[in-house]
């Protein structure tokens, strides 16, 4: 488990760095908040779920939210959109500096949104599969059927004393009844 949540935790800095890297470098080139911002989310997003595709999740057959499209695509625009709009109230005041400190705001802000998301993705898949299995018969107490059998059956102990005639009662003091 540390190793898959090690190796999680690396495929999601890369992603990270990735995003925060590209918007800087395209804010120093000119290019429009917007349009930087989404085109450097969209590469981290790919660059993400390819990762995890290939590094983090390679052997668990569980992973739905990395192998349904639309989770991850539906997850990713509502995380972005927070990102763009947290990244457009702070605003980006220029210089690598400040569109840095700015983004990060924006990514944790995002990242709450994702971790949320896939949680609650989960959640949902897992009630919706349970409710599908039956519902296995309670069987009581660990024992309880074995007990009863070897007293002579669970009638024998219904309004009666559950000890046979002849057999005597232990006082708690350890000497026998």
């Amino acid at each position: 488990m540390r190793d898959r949540l090690r190796r999680f935790a690396v495929v999601g800095l890369i992603a990270t760095v990735v995003d925060v890297g590209l918007l800087v470098q395209l804010l120093e080139w000119g290019w429009p908040v917007v349009a930087a911002d989404v085109v450097a989310l969209a590469v981290a997003a790919l660059v993400a779920r390819r990762l995890h595709r290939l590094v983090t999740l390679r052997d668990d057959p569980f992973a739905r939210w990395i192998r349904i499209r639309r989770v991850f695509v539906a997850v990713v625009v509502v995380a972005g959109l927070v990102d763009l709009t947290v990244l457009a109230v702070i605003g980006t005041p220029g210089g690598p500096g400040r569109d840095l400190a700015a983004k990060v705001v924006a990514v944790a802000a995002a990242a709450g949104v994702r971790g949320i998301a896939y949680r609650a993705f989960l959640f949902r898949v897992i009630r919706r599969e349970q409710s599908l299995r039956p519902v296995a018969r309670s069987r009581g107490v660990p024992g309880q059927r074995r007990a009863a059998r070897l007293l002579g059956g669970r009638s024998h102990l219904r309004g009666r004393d559950p000890c046979p005639p002849g057999v005597g009662r232990s006082t708690g003091s350890g000497r026998g009844g």
